[in-house]
C-alpha cells in the first residue's frame, strides 16, 4: 500500500507541472493481434466453432486538439483502415465428430471436416473514430496519459472454402463498433508510443445459405440420410478484442 501511494504522490508532484502539448494533425501505424471466434451453425445438425489469434496493421489519421490553460485534456478524430489474416484453430465440432467416429480416417479437427484443410480467413476494416485524451505525467517536452474512446464503421472478410458452402448469399460488408483505450505517451513533441486494446462489439454474419452442406459428402451414408431433411448453413465470425502498440507521428 505505501509503494502505491509513493508512486500517486510522483504522479500528482509531476502532473502540477505546466505542459503545452501542441494541437494539430498526426498520422499512425498500429501493429497487434485479434482474438477471433468462428460459428457455422449447419442446422439440424449442429455447430462447428473455432478460434485463434489474428495478426495485423491497421493505419490511421487525424486531428487532435487540448482544452484549457493546463491543456491536459483533449480530443482527437481520425479515419482508419486495417488488415488481418490468420488460420482458424482450437476447432471445436461435437456434433460432427459424432460421425468421424464411425469413420476414423475424417480429420474431424479440421474446420473443413474431412479435407484436412483450414480455414483461411482475411479482414478488413475501415472507418471514422474519436478518443477523449487525458495527460497525467507531463513537462516541458512529453507526456504520459490515456485515452478512451469509440469507432464507428465496417468489415470485410474474406475466406477461402467456398466449395465446401451450400448455394447461399456471402455478406462482404459488416458494421462494426469499436471501443478503443490505452495508455499513450509523446517525447519531443512529435514522436508517440501507445499501448490499447479494441473490442469489437458487432458479429459479423458473412455467409448464410440453404441446402444440404458439401460437407456432409465427406460422410459416407450420411448426406444421403439428410438430403431430404431442411437444411441452412450461417457463418459468423467475432473479434473479441485485440491488443496492439502503435506509433503515432504529430506534425
Amino acid at each position: 500500500m505505501r509503494a502505491y501511494l509513493r508512486v500517486f504522490s510522483l504522479f500528482a508532484l509531476i502532473t502540477s507541472c505546466v505542459f503545452s502539448e501542441e494541437k494539430g494533425g498526426y498520422i499512425g501505424i498500429d501493429v497487434g493481434s485479434s482474438y477471433t471466434e468462428f460459428t457455422q451453425d449447419v442446422q439440424p445438425i449442429g455447430k462447428i466453432l473455432a478460434s485463434n489469434n489474428l495478426p495485423g496493421f491497421m493505419l490511421k489519421a487525424g486531428y487532435k486538439t487540448f482544452f484549457g490553460e493546463s491543456k491536459k485534456y483533449g480530443m482527437r478524430w481520425y479515419l482508419y483502415g486495417g488488415y488481418s489474416y490468420g488460420k482458424m484453430q482450437d476447432v471445436k465440432a461435437d456434433a460432427f465428430r459424432r460421425f468421424g467416429q464411425q469413420q476414423p480416417q475424417i480429420d474431424t479437427n479440421s474446420i473443413f471436416i474431412g479435407t484436412g484443410k483450414g480455414y483461411y480467413t482475411h479482414v478488413v476494416d475501415y472507418g471514422v473514430g474519436t478518443d477523449f485524451l487525458r495527460n497525467f505525467v507531463v513537462n516541458d517536452d512529453h507526456s504520459f496519459g490515456v485515452f478512451v474512446g469509440v469507432g464507428i464503421g465496417a468489415e470485410t472478410w474474406i475466406a477461402n472454402g467456398k466449395e465446401y458452402k451450400p448455394s447461399g448469399q456471402e455478406s462482404l460488408f459488416n458494421f462494426q463498433t469499436i471501443i478503443n483505450l490505452g495508455f499513450r505517451g509523446v517525447i519531443k513533441q512529435s514522436h508517440g508510443v501507445e499501448f490499447g486494446v479494441k473490442f469489437h462489439i458487432l458479429d459479423a454474419e458473412i455467409f448464410k445459405g440453404s441446402g444440404p452442406s458439401p460437407l456432409l459428402s465427406k460422410f459416407n451414408g450420411m448426406a444421403a440420410q439428410l438430403s431430404q431433411a431442411p437444411m441452412t448453413t450461417t457463418t459468423t465470425m467475432r473479434r473479441l478484442h485485440s491488443f496492439y502498440m502503435s506509433y503515432v507521428y504529430n506534425f
